[in-house]
């Protein structure tokens, strides 16, 4: 699965306990991975592009994120002010908008429905770009019932979120490109939405 991510320049038996060691468990950073490697007596070298297996959604994307336009700033200041006035209003001001949380980007439609990317592996492409390899659940917030895989493709550029959604293989490049909506970030997630992912 990983095969493609590192380059190990040492006997079989040695690559086959640093594989293992990689994917029981699956560092947070390649510094790990190499420090860790390295105390076996391991040689690995880690390349750009490297996939953690169940990863996180990054902190810096996480929140509630709304259409760059004047009625997505519109809805975003009536979001707001829903929530101060009570949470149970403010879920009528987010269809449309994207809610990112750890391990969850819920594509908000009417009555709290639409599709939910439950991340598997993220990989980090580029200065601030990533690709997710995701589970989709439709219309269900349980991760047992996500059964079709996805690819997420994200940026960011600035303060504005870009996202692409499609076949969890490889993308050519026409596909890979940044197109269409661009999404600001309007607040952070409350602490009762998605506390479980």
């Amino acid at each position: 699965m990983f095969a493609d991510k590192f380059t190990p320049s040492v006997p079989l038996g040695r690559q086959a306990q640093c594989a293992r060691l990689f994917l029981t468990i699956v560092p947070r950073t390649t510094s790990r991975i190499f420090e860790t490697c390295a105390g076996l007596g391991l040689c690995l070298v880690v390349l750009a592009g490297s996939a953690e297996a169940n990863a996180d959604y990054p902190e810096i994307v996480r929140g509630i994120w709304m259409q760059k336009t004047s009625n997505g700033r519109e809805q975003c200041r009536n979001y707001k002010a829903a929530l101060r006035a009570g949470p149970e209003y403010a879920g009528n001001y987010l269809v449309g908008a994207e809610l990112i949380g750890r391990s969850i980007w819920h594509s908000y439609s009417e009555y709290g429905e639409g599709n939910f990317y439950f991340v598997d592996s993220l990989a980090l492409v580029g200065k601030l770009r990533w690709s997710a390899l995701v589970s989709v659940g439709i219309d269900s917030v349980e991760r047992e019932d996500a059964r079709l895989r996805a690819g997420v493709r994200f940026r960011l550029e600035g303060r504005r979120l870009q996202f692409r959604v499609g076949g969890p293989g490889k993308w050519n490049k026409h596909d890979a490109q940044f197109r269409g909506e661009s999404y600001f970030r309007c607040a952070s997630l409350p602490p009762h939405i998605y506390n479980k992912y």
